[in-house]
């Protein structure tokens, strides 16, 4: 066998191949081990991140509350009326406050910026979001675009948004589209929902929320209270073992 030697008594004696294989592979154990450490406190970080977010979004929830007397509204107005969006003739198109997708094209509906932008529309909401980092709270397009980097459509208008701390838009449950909605329902007619209010219409033509086809987590709400959440790392709402809650809710299968 070779020997890295050096010539004089044993106290000289150098190591030996083995001995220096042994060493990187211990130092690459460590390595290992230290990149693994880290990730695991980095994604513990964004997810303590996440729940703070949230935690803030449970104020916003509370405070409309309590200024309302209510919950946020099923439904509100369509905020593509009148932008070359929703446009059905003089009456009102009412859209769902919904975590879930829509349309015929099944774009993902931004559940969080629709009840964000109903909840700052009462006074003494908005200062609970003053200070937030740009990066987790900022305009975002109604319906996004299947990549966030993508640029929305100029139709779409842009919603106060909340992400979280993987650059996800938060998600937004309310209590009347809780569960899984597999088949898509034709919101246009009554038959579902009721009537419109006002003599308005609902939109769009289709909703759907099913877990199997990724567009949502499939929770359902508890004592008739929404509840916000995160996609977590995968950005996957309907791998739930990530999802980041404040509360986890039942989760329909």
């Amino acid at each position: 066998m070779f020997h890295l030697r050096t010539h004089g008594t044993s106290e000289g004696r150098g190591f030996t191949l083995i001995e220096l294989l042994i060493v990187v592979l211990i130092i690459s154990v460590l390595i290992a081990l230290g990149l693994a450490v880290g990730t695991r406190v980095i994604a513990g970080g964004k997810t303590s991140q996440t729940r703070d977010l949230m935690k803030t979004l449970d104020n916003v929830l509370n405070s409309y509350e309590q200024s309302t007397d209510r919950l946020p509204p099923a439904f509100i107005i369509d905020p593509r009326e009148g932008s070359g969006g929703a446009s059905i003739g003089t009456r009102p198109a009412y859209f769902p406050l919904a975590d879930g997708v829509g349309g015929d094209s099944g774009e993902r509906i931004n559940s969080i910026g629709l009840f964000l932008s109903e909840a700052t529309s009462v006074a003494g909401v908005s200062p609970l979001l003053e200070g937030l980092d740009a990066k987790n709270y900022r305009e975002f397009a109604f319906t996004p675009a299947d990549e966030l980097s993508s640029e929305p459509d100029a139709s779409e208008p842009l919603l106060p948004t909340m992400f979280d701390a993987w650059g996800e838009p938060m998600r937004f449950v309310h209590p009347r589209f809780h569960g899984v909605v597999r088949d898509s329902v034709d919101l246009s007619t009554d038959e579902w929902l009721g009537p419109a209010p006002d003599n308005g219409v609902y939109f769009p033509d289709e909703f759907r929320r099913d877990p199997v086809e990724g567009d949502a987590d499939g929770g359902l709400t508890t004592n008739g209270r929404p509840y916000f959440y995160s996609a977590g790392p995968d950005g996957d709402p309907s791998t739930v073992e990530d999802n980041i809650y404040l509360v986890e809710p039942k989760i329909q299968n």
